[in-house]
């Protein structure tokens, strides 16, 4: 069943992680580096052309542990070294994980923001890659989908749309918090949803791509993540 307008990219589950001491947990060399190419150049590709080009991109999945961390913070960089201004904002508040990646502080960010009124430029930090920014998650207070109704957040956002090129949203599974989810998607330019590889039911990406739709979000499509290659990988090149 065709569930998506598109899938961006299938990204293999490598053997072996890319030769980067400072970020090993991120494929942003090798083949795994030309994954993130193909899903910039289909995003890219991706753009209609009544609207302005997808800028403000969430990334979810359906469930925990599917990847989303890795695939957003390695799409970012990815972005980053095309030499376009990027920041990348951890909207995961159970589980943040962007600021251990990239060795920056977990506050303040994006919670000091939400719930404490913080200029939300004050608590952006820069990364060790060129061209990338980090808004980590900081600490969570309160229900985040009600910082998201706020005219302070949805300004924040034409802000940082503003000043950056592209804006990355790391965030929580839908799952484990929909309407959280749907909430922040529907503000954003689109979504993209990681779905790891024979782990998750068609019918359960089908759920959550209908609720991400009623809700008004564009989703943009899907990435096949921790792809296996049953049999040899030349000869799924020749297919």
């Amino acid at each position: 069943m065709n569930i998506f307008k598109r899938i961006f990219c299938k990204l293999a589950k490598l053997n072996s992680k890319c030769d980067n001491e400072d970020h090993p947990s991120l494929d942003i060399c090798g083949k795994g580096r030309e994954y993130y190419e193909t899903l910039r150049y289909n995003l890219l590709k991706s753009k209609d052309s009544s609207l302005d080009m997808p800028r403000l991109i969430a990334i979810t999945s359906c469930s925990e542990g599917e990847g989303v961390s890795t695939v957003a913070s390695s799409f970012a960089v990815t972005l980053a070294l095309h030499g376009d201004r990027v920041l990348l904002v951890d909207a995961n508040f159970r589980h943040p994980s962007v600021h251990k990646i990239f060795k920056v502080n977990l506050s303040p960010g994006l919670g000091e923001v939400l719930w404490n009124g913080m200029d939300g430029t004050g608590a952006i930090q820069p990364s060790d890659i060129q061209n990338l920014f980090v808004l980590s998650a900081g600490e969570m207070k309160d229900d985040p989908a009600s910082g998201y109704e706020s005219q302070e957040f949805a300004e924040l956002l034409n802000i940082l749309k503003r000043e950056y090129s592209f804006v990355v949203f790391d965030m929580l599974p839908m799952q484990r918090s929909v309407n959280y989810v749907v909430r922040l998607a529907s503000l954003l330019d689109g979504v993209i949803l990681v779905v790891e590889t024979e782990r998750v039911r068609w019918q359960v990406v089908q759920w959550a791509n209908e609720r991400l739709v009623k809700a008004k979000a564009n989703v943009l499509g899907a990435v096949l993540n921790k792809r296996e290659f049953h049999v040899p990988r030349w000869l799924y090149d020749t297919l």
